[in-house]
């Protein structure tokens, strides 16, 4: 099963990256577990509470911390 992690501050896209993520998976036979943050600190702490996902899929413009320097993280 793929472990997927989606961060957006905006709770429509959260929830439309989310639908699409389950939909592609879906149509192909593939299992996701698909996890939503609405904030970079809370995706932040479960990676470092040893949390570990294969696909990540981050807004880029956030608040404090954007998407790309999410991933550098």
């Amino acid at each position: 099963m793929l472990s997927i992690a989606i961060c957006d501050d905006d709770p429509r896209q959260l929830a439309i990256a989310k639908g699409e993520a389950g939909l592609y998976f879906s149509k192909r036979g593939e299992q996701a577990e698909i996890l939503e943050f609405s904030e970079p600190s809370a995706i932040i702490s479960e990676i470092s509470r040893g949390a570990w996902y294969q696909i990540l899929l981050l807004d880029i413009v956030m608040p404090g911390v954007s998407g790309i320097d999410l991933a550098r993280q």
